[in-house]
């Protein structure tokens, strides 16, 4: 008999996978959050079985204080990721083609 766990890796950083996948719970919830049906759900995540999409929000549904927890961490850690991102000095060559008023799609977004 599979236990609910097993269809996760729980990391040692803290991050729970998908397992087989790199998807993290993290990424699933948020559409269930916003109303998406596990099918609806599945469309986003062709690579997931739909029980492993239905076991995901069982999951959630029985840890979610938890989850909640675990979701605003990694929301944050993201979030901290995008600064440092940002924060990073463009090379020399993106500063070049700046200088001459060319920009690449990824610095226009930026």
């Amino acid at each position: 008999m599979m236990n609910i766990e097993d269809f996760f890796e729980f990391r040692e950083d803290g991050a729970i996978r998908i397992r087989g996948h790199r998807i993290d719970l993290a990424h699933i919830l948020p559409y269930y959050h916003d109303g998406y049906s596990p099918e609806m759900i599945g469309l986003e995540f062709p690579s997931l079985p739909l029980t492993t999409i239905y076991a995901a929000i069982l999951y959630y549904l029985s840890n979610q204080a938890q989850m909640e927890i675990y979701l605003e961490r990694y929301l944050s850690a993201a979030q901290a990721a995008i600064a440092a991102h940002e924060a990073q000095p463009r090379s020399p060559f993106i500063q070049q083609l700046k200088a001459l008023g060319v920009a690449t799609r990824h610095d226009q977004r930026l």
